[in-house]
Protein backbone atom coordinates (compact mmCIF):
# COMPACT_ATOMS: atom_id res chain seq x y z
CA UNK A 1 0.00 0.00 0.00
CA UNK A 2 1.47 3.46 -0.82
CA UNK A 3 0.71 6.33 0.29
CA UNK A 4 1.41 10.21 -0.80
CA UNK A 5 5.04 8.31 -2.00
CA UNK A 6 5.36 7.30 1.79
CA UNK A 7 5.23 3.62 2.38
CA UNK A 8 2.49 2.71 5.56
CA UNK A 9 2.66 -0.77 5.07
CA UNK A 10 3.81 -1.74 8.42
CA UNK A 11 2.03 0.99 10.40
CA UNK A 12 -0.64 0.24 8.55
CA UNK A 13 -0.66 -3.57 9.43
CA UNK A 14 0.38 -2.97 12.92
CA UNK A 15 -2.91 -0.49 13.05
CA UNK A 16 -5.00 -3.29 12.00
CA UNK A 17 -3.66 -5.47 14.58
CA UNK A 18 -4.02 -2.85 16.90
CA UNK A 19 -7.99 -2.08 15.66
CA UNK A 20 -8.59 -6.59 16.18
CA UNK A 21 -6.36 -6.50 19.54
CA UNK A 22 -8.79 -3.31 20.88
CA UNK A 23 -11.95 -5.47 20.03
CA UNK A 24 -10.45 -8.91 21.51
CA UNK A 25 -9.50 -7.40 24.22
CA UNK A 26 -13.46 -6.47 25.38
CA UNK A 27 -12.69 -2.65 24.90
CA UNK A 28 -15.24 0.04 23.41
CA UNK A 29 -15.24 -0.87 19.67
CA UNK A 30 -13.21 1.81 17.47
CA UNK A 31 -14.92 3.40 14.86
CA UNK A 32 -14.54 1.74 11.18
CA UNK A 33 -11.99 3.43 9.04
CA UNK A 34 -10.61 2.76 5.29
CA UNK A 35 -7.55 4.22 4.15
CA UNK A 36 -7.16 7.69 2.75
CA UNK A 37 -5.08 8.47 0.27
CA UNK A 38 -5.06 12.73 1.12
CA UNK A 39 -2.30 14.30 3.21
CA UNK A 40 -3.91 16.23 5.97
CA UNK A 41 -0.94 17.65 7.54
CA UNK A 42 0.08 20.63 5.85
CA UNK A 43 2.38 22.71 7.15
CA UNK A 44 -0.26 25.54 7.69
CA UNK A 45 -2.30 22.99 9.03
CA UNK A 46 1.03 21.67 11.65
CA UNK A 47 0.99 25.40 12.49
CA UNK A 48 -2.32 25.75 13.56
CA UNK A 49 -2.19 22.68 15.55
CA UNK A 50 1.09 23.41 17.26
CA UNK A 51 -0.68 26.80 18.37
CA UNK A 52 -3.45 24.51 19.95
CA UNK A 53 -2.06 23.71 22.97
CA UNK A 54 -1.00 27.10 24.71
CA UNK A 55 -4.34 28.34 23.61
CA UNK A 56 -6.31 25.84 25.18
CA UNK A 57 -3.33 24.98 28.41
CA UNK A 58 -2.04 28.26 28.98
CA UNK A 59 -0.41 27.63 32.33
CA UNK A 60 1.04 24.42 31.06
CA UNK A 61 4.82 24.52 31.05
CA UNK A 62 7.07 22.17 28.88
CA UNK A 63 7.95 20.33 32.09
CA UNK A 64 4.23 19.71 32.46
CA UNK A 65 4.28 17.82 29.30
CA UNK A 66 6.53 15.17 30.14
CA UNK A 67 4.20 11.72 31.00
CA UNK A 68 0.69 13.61 30.20
CA UNK A 69 0.64 12.36 26.30
CA UNK A 70 -2.73 10.77 27.73
CA UNK A 71 -4.34 13.41 28.53
CA UNK A 72 -3.09 16.12 26.25
CA UNK A 73 -3.84 13.85 23.23
CA UNK A 74 -7.49 13.04 24.35
CA UNK A 75 -8.01 16.87 25.42
CA UNK A 76 -7.17 18.19 22.02
CA UNK A 77 -8.61 15.39 19.83
CA UNK A 78 -12.08 17.05 19.21
CA UNK A 79 -10.34 20.29 18.52
CA UNK A 80 -7.64 18.76 16.21
CA UNK A 81 -11.05 16.93 14.44
CA UNK A 82 -12.90 19.97 14.00
CA UNK A 83 -9.91 21.70 12.43
CA UNK A 84 -9.10 19.18 9.78
CA UNK A 85 -12.63 17.99 9.02
CA UNK A 86 -11.98 14.59 9.90
CA UNK A 87 -12.40 11.62 13.05
CA UNK A 88 -8.89 10.95 14.71
CA UNK A 89 -7.76 7.64 16.03
CA UNK A 90 -6.59 7.71 19.89
CA UNK A 91 -3.68 5.52 19.31
CA UNK A 92 -2.20 3.78 22.55
CA UNK A 93 1.59 1.89 21.66
CA UNK A 94 5.26 2.38 21.86
CA UNK A 95 8.00 4.36 20.48
CA UNK A 96 11.24 2.78 18.40
CA UNK A 97 14.18 4.59 18.56
CA UNK A 98 16.41 1.66 16.98
CA UNK A 99 15.60 -1.99 17.30
CA UNK A 100 17.24 -2.04 20.40
CA UNK A 101 15.76 0.83 21.62
CA UNK A 102 12.00 0.49 22.69
CA UNK A 103 10.69 3.62 24.31
CA UNK A 104 7.02 2.97 26.43
CA UNK A 105 7.20 -0.99 25.34
CA UNK A 106 4.82 -3.54 26.52
CA UNK A 107 4.19 -6.98 25.52
CA UNK A 108 0.66 -7.88 24.73
CA UNK A 109 0.20 -9.76 27.40
CA UNK A 110 1.47 -6.97 29.75
CA UNK A 111 -1.35 -4.84 28.69
CA UNK A 112 -4.03 -7.38 29.24
CA UNK A 113 -2.77 -8.06 32.60
CA UNK A 114 -3.08 -4.41 33.52
CA UNK A 115 -6.68 -4.82 32.28
CA UNK A 116 -7.29 -7.26 34.61
CA UNK A 117 -5.92 -6.03 38.19
CA UNK A 118 -5.88 -2.42 37.24
CA UNK A 119 -2.59 0.01 37.59
CA UNK A 120 -0.47 -0.13 41.15
CA UNK A 121 2.06 2.13 40.36
CA UNK A 122 1.84 6.33 39.16
CA UNK A 123 3.38 5.39 35.88
CA UNK A 124 2.37 3.83 32.92
CA UNK A 125 4.68 2.14 29.97
CA UNK A 126 2.81 3.49 27.24
CA UNK A 127 2.51 6.27 24.48
CA UNK A 128 -0.63 7.71 23.26
CA UNK A 129 -0.49 9.79 19.77
CA UNK A 130 -3.59 10.61 17.22
CA UNK A 131 -3.52 8.98 13.95
CA UNK A 132 -5.21 10.27 10.87
CA UNK A 133 -7.42 8.16 8.80
CA UNK A 134 -4.52 8.92 6.01
CA UNK A 135 -2.35 6.92 8.77
CA UNK A 136 -0.50 10.13 9.16
CA UNK A 137 0.74 10.32 12.58
CA UNK A 138 0.01 13.18 15.09
CA UNK A 139 2.49 13.29 18.32
CA UNK A 140 1.79 16.94 20.22
CA UNK A 141 4.08 15.26 23.19
CA UNK A 142 7.32 13.38 22.56
CA UNK A 143 9.37 15.46 21.14
CA UNK A 144 8.91 17.57 24.28
CA UNK A 145 9.18 14.77 26.65
CA UNK A 146 12.35 13.77 25.29
CA UNK A 147 13.82 16.92 24.74
CA UNK A 148 13.58 17.70 28.65
CA UNK A 149 14.54 14.01 29.71
CA UNK A 150 17.46 14.43 27.26
CA UNK A 151 18.16 17.73 27.92
CA UNK A 152 17.75 18.68 24.33
CA UNK A 153 16.23 22.17 24.13
CA UNK A 154 15.69 21.55 20.24
CA UNK A 155 13.29 19.58 21.00
CA UNK A 156 11.38 21.21 23.28
CA UNK A 157 7.95 22.48 21.90
CA UNK A 158 8.38 20.22 18.59
CA UNK A 159 5.63 18.38 17.42
CA UNK A 160 5.48 15.07 15.15
CA UNK A 161 3.53 15.13 11.76
CA UNK A 162 4.28 13.12 9.57
CA UNK A 163 3.39 10.16 7.45
CA UNK A 164 5.00 6.81 8.72
CA UNK A 165 7.84 6.78 6.14
CA UNK A 166 8.62 10.71 6.78
CA UNK A 167 9.69 10.09 10.06
CA UNK A 168 13.80 10.85 10.63
CA UNK A 169 16.20 9.17 13.01
CA UNK A 170 14.76 5.77 12.74
CA UNK A 171 12.04 6.52 14.58
CA UNK A 172 8.81 4.29 14.96
CA UNK A 173 5.80 3.84 15.81
CA UNK A 174 3.88 1.16 16.93
CA UNK A 175 -0.14 0.86 17.48
CA UNK A 176 -1.36 -1.62 20.37
CA UNK A 177 -4.74 -0.36 21.08
CA UNK A 178 -6.78 2.35 19.77
CA UNK A 179 -8.90 4.85 21.60
CA UNK A 180 -9.40 5.91 25.24
CA UNK A 181 -11.58 3.23 27.06
CA UNK A 182 -8.25 0.87 27.73
CA UNK A 183 -6.93 3.40 29.65
CA UNK A 184 -10.43 4.15 31.61
CA UNK A 185 -10.45 0.74 32.54
CA UNK A 186 -7.32 0.12 34.26
CA UNK A 187 -7.48 3.77 35.75
CA UNK A 188 -4.86 5.72 34.53
CA UNK A 189 -6.65 8.36 32.84
CA UNK A 190 -6.09 11.96 34.18
CA UNK A 191 -8.38 14.26 32.49
CA UNK A 192 -7.02 17.67 31.77
CA UNK A 193 -10.24 20.64 31.54
CA UNK A 194 -9.27 23.70 29.61
CA UNK A 195 -9.13 27.00 31.87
Amino acid sequence: MKNNNFLVNDYYSEFIVAHERTIAFGLEKPMAFSLDEKSYLTLDKQNEIAALIPKLLPNIEANDIVRQCMSIHLLIKKYVENLLGISLFYTLGYLELSPKDLIFYQEESALLDLLEKGISTSTLEIHAWLTLPSMEILDLTFLTSYGIIKNDPECVGGIIAAFPGALKGGLKYHPMLLGDDYLRKIGALLELTIL
